[in-house]
This record gives structure tokens, sequence and C-alpha cells, in this order.
């Protein structure tokens, strides 16, 4: 739901949105997802370490001199971390939600989800195995909407991604909060980006 787009505004000092040509996506924007912190697996195999080893797992991926991360923004992709105890582990954290307002509005983040794999060497089998992927991911839905109040939470609804008015001042709530300095996202640059997913929304853009 624009989790990498979002990074990429919140990361990069150069803002530009470039897809991986698999659909209208920021894949290859100068921001790269932390491998083993990212998806439901991700998430199951964490929780399955004891404390000592969570530890020294964010000790590994938080420690710049070997990563080369700049910041600590991850993009998780999963409602599941919603359950995952932060508090343990980080003193100081904000938690980004990007949650739809409209339950039945999830269907078309599937669709956009599921269109970046149409022209790939096997379509009609890629395609069936995320159609069964977004269908799971529907029936957890309810139950991660229902969990998602927690502690230095930012919610928004990832439709207003749409309207930049209300983009740029939901990143400078993020600023403020966060105590970054103030991002001014490039109006035209993004405006065209957005362009080019609107298809997929117009049944639900504001």
């Amino acid at each position: 739901m624009f989790g990498t787009m979002l990074c990429v505004i919140l990361t990069q000092r150069d803002i530009n949105f470039v897809g991986d040509g698999r659909g209208p996506n920021a894949h290859h924007s100068g921001f790269h997802k932390q491998d083993s912190f990212h998806s439901t697996q991700d998430y199951k195999e964490i929780m399955e370490k004891s404390p000592e080893q969570i530890k020294k797992f964010f000790r590994r991926i938080l420690d710049t001199r070997t990563t080369g991360i700049k910041n600590n923004t991850y993009n998780l992709s999963s409602y599941s971390f919603l359950n995952f105890p932060f508090h343990n582990f980080f003193k100081d954290y904000h938690t980004i939600i990007l949650k739809p307002e409209n339950k039945d509005s999830l269907i078309h983040w599937s669709e956009r989800y599921i269109s970046m794999f149409a022209e790939t060497d096997n379509p009609d089998v890629e395609i069936l195995q995320r159609e069964r992927l977004m269908q799971k991911q529907h029936r957890r839905f309810p139950y991660g909407y229902e969990t998602s109040q927690i502690k230095n939470a930012i919610y928004f609804d990832p439709i207003n991604f749409f309207d930049y008015d209300k983009t740029q001042k939901f990143i400078d709530k993020v600023c403020s909060i966060t105590k970054m300095e103030n991002i001014k996202i490039p109006k035209k640059k993004y405006v065209e980006f957005m362009e080019k997913n609107q298809s997929f929304f117009d049944k639900m853009s504001k």
C-alpha cells in the first residue's frame, strides 16, 4: 500500500519514484527493505527466537557500520507485526500504519498487487498464487484492523496518497512527531507517479 514510496520520501534526499518494471511501484528508488524484517514469514521466524536472540538480531540490523543503513526506517509489509512487542526492544520508536478506513477497499490494493505479475514467464500460475495469498490476507485483515490500536502509532488511509496536499500534511505530521527535519515532497514527480496508479483506485478515490 505504497509502503516503499513512503519510505523513499522519509529517507531519500533526492526523492524519485522509479519502479522495478513489474508495475507502478517505487522499488528502485533508493530505499531497500531490510532482509529478514519485512514479511509475514520474517515475523514468524523472529517470534520463534528467544529475547536474547531478538536483541542480537536488532543489534545487527541497526548497526550502520555493517549494514550501511543511515537511518532506522523499515518497511514492514505484514499486519502481523502489529502484534510484535517493540516496546521490549526499543526505547523510542514510532509506527506508521497504512490502514484503509473502508475494509472493503482492500480488494483494490489486491488488484494492484496482482497486476504487477501479469507479464511474468508464467503469468497464469503467478497470478493464481498471488490471488491465493491476497485471499489469505483478506481473512486476516479484520483481525489486524481491530488490534491496531498500538503505542506511538500514526495512522493514514493510503487512498489519501492520491491527494498531494493531504500527503504533504501527513509527512509534516510525521516529521513533527519524530523530530525529523521537514520534508518537502517534489510535487511534479509525486503527482506523475500517483497518476500511474490511478486506474486501480478510481472507485475508491475521495
